[in-house]
C-alpha cells in the first residue's frame, strides 16, 4: 500500500543489491519521478535553440562554403583536364607503338633482303641462272698498271699493259 502511495506522488521504488559473496539483505530506495511535462518542455526548448543555431548561416559560414565549393570545383576541372591529357597521351603511345612495330617489320625485311644480296652464293646463282652471266675469259680481261695513284678516275684514259 505504501508503494501505491509513492507511485501516485511521482516516486519510483528500486531494489538495490549489495555485491559480495553473501547477501544479507535487500535495500529498497525511492527515487522521485521526474515530471514528464517539465522534462519534455526543457528538451523542446533546448532542441529549438539548437535547431535555430544550426540553421543560422552567417557571412563567415557562407564565405567558407563558397571558398570550399570554388576550390573543389577547380580541383575537379583540373582532374578532368589531366584525365583527358592522359587519355590523349595513351592514344599517342599506342599509335607510336604501332608505327614502331610497322617500321621494325619493314627493317627486318630489308635486313633479310640485304643479307641475301650479300650472300655470294645467292649472287652467283642469280647472275648465272636468271641473268645468264658467265665468267669472263682470259682474252676479255684487260690488265693495267697504275702505281702513282691508289684509285682510278672514271673519265681518265686507262693505260693498257702489254
Amino acid at each position: 500500500m505504501a508503494a501505491d502511495a509513492r507511485r501516485r506522488m511521482g516516486e519510483q521504488e528500486f531494489e538495490v543489491y549489495a555485491e559480495g559473496n553473501t547477501l544479507r539483505r535487500v535495500e529498497r530506495i525511492t527515487v522521485p519521478k521526474e515530471n514528464e511535462q517539465q522534462r519534455k518542455k526543457t528538451i523542446n526548448v533546448q532542441a529549438r535553440k539548437n535547431r535555430a543555431r544550426a540553421m543560422e548561416l552567417t557571412a563567415v559560414h557562407a564565405a567558407v562554403l563558397m571558398t570550399a565549393t570554388l576550390v573543389i570545383s577547380i580541383f575537379c576541372c583540373r582532374l578532368l583536364l589531366l584525365q583527358s591529357q592522359v587519355i590523349r597521351i595513351k592514344k599517342d603511345i599506342r599509335q607510336t607503338q604501332a608505327m614502331i612495330t610497322e617500321y621494325r617489320t619493314l627493317s627486318d625485311s630489308l635486313e633479310d633482303s640485304m643479307k641475301l644480296s650479300l650472300d655470294l652464293d645467292y649472287v652467283y646463282r642469280v647472275a648465272t641462272q636468271k641473268l645468264g652471266m658467265v665468267y669472263p675469259t682470259e682474252e676479255q680481261v684487260i690488265r693495267f698498271d697504275r702505281t702513282e695513284l691508289e684509285y682510278v678516275r672514271q673519265f681518265e684514259e686507262i693505260p693498257i699493259a702489254d
